[in-house]
């Protein structure tokens, strides 16, 4: 007997793929406002350096 009621395998994956992005995007959202304080521990650099770079950064990812 064929179970008619299943979803296709294309939309479970479609599911757990949109999962996944999610979460993804919610952890590099989380990490990017801290990356000029790990760029300042590894070298003197100035704020023009450590504000631009990780904004522009985390512009495009938007």
């Amino acid at each position: 007997m064929a179970d008619t009621n299943r979803k296709p395998q294309w939309q479970k994956n479609l599911y757990a793929l949109w999962l996944g992005n999610f979460i993804t995007g919610a952890g590099a959202s989380m990490s990017l406002p801290f990356l000029p304080l790990f760029i300042s521990t590894m070298d003197h650099f100035s704020k023009f350096q450590l504000t631009y770079t990780p904004g522009w950064r985390f512009r495009s990812r938007f």
